[in-house]
């Protein structure tokens, strides 16, 4: 308040036009809902984060537990994955580098981690000062679970590969080696290397290769095929197979 022309007291009430803001939140809004993004608009001078799209649900929190600051926020980013998120957002507003992508994983209500994908836009001021942030988190929690699968069961898989006393090798549509096991190294007096650089009919001995050949053309076909080769050693000797 303050004394005015004899009046009294007085208090200045300023009237802004947020006709277009409401229109940009109504579109935000619009968006996030017709898709699987969550949206935010972070006012960083006022330190105000309003979300567009239900973020309680993807994160199991009740309306008014909702983060309404940066710092509710960030307390809410794995501790392992904040660094990271910290060292981006700080680039971004002190070395003017308008838009960002990381990835990090945020705390859900009822336990467990939530994987989200943030793109986002940073606005300057005339004086090149952030004062405005726009972007979109993206739930990839079941992506990163299928991935994690993939690659147990790949290690499932290679350490039963490994295990076999079998001499196994994996081989293309043209007959070169993309992996091998260790049976088969010991065997031929390979080491990994060295087998995937060479093709497989290297190590046949040149009166099968045609027989060989034929096998590989069969492989494309459904059923069970099997020929009898002589197989080399690296230091050319050489002894009978059975190749299935």
């Amino acid at each position: 308040k303050m004394p005015y022309r004899g009046v009294g007291e007085v208090a200045v009430v300023a009237v802004r036009d947020i006709s277009e803001l409401k229109e940009q939140q109504r579109r935000f809004q619009i968006i996030a809902e017709a898709s699987a993004d969550i949206i935010y608009e972070w006012d960083i001078v006022r330190d105000r984060v309003r979300w567009f799209g239900d973020v309680g649900a993807v994160l199991g929190l009740e309306p008014d537990q909702v983060p309404a600051t940066s710092g509710d926020w960030f307390a809410l980013i794995h501790p392992v994955d904040f660094p990271h998120f910290q060292k981006i957002i700080e680039q971004s507003d002190t070395e003017g580098d308008q838009t960002f992508h990381l990835e990090y994983r945020s705390r859900h209500a009822q336990g467990g981690w939530i994987h989200w994908v943030n793109r986002a836009r940073t606005i300057f001021d005339g004086n090149g000062k952030p004062i405005r942030r726009v972007g979109t988190c993206t739930d990839v929690t079941e992506k990163r679970q299928a991935e994690k699968q993939l690659r147990l069961r790949d290690e499932e898989y290679h350490g039963i590969f490994q295990a076999v006393t079998d001499y196994l090798f994996i081989v293309t549509g043209d007959g070169s080696i993309v992996e091998v096991n260790h049976a088969a190294c010991a065997a031929y007096g390979y080491t990994r290397n060295e087998m995937l650089k060479i093709p497989m009919e290297d190590i046949i001995h040149e009166e099968h290769r045609e027989e060989f050949h034929k096998f590989i053309l069969c492989l494309d076909q459904e059923g069970d095929f099997h020929t009898t080769t002589f197989n080399i050693r690296k230091d050319g000797s050489s002894f009978p197979a059975e190749v299935k």
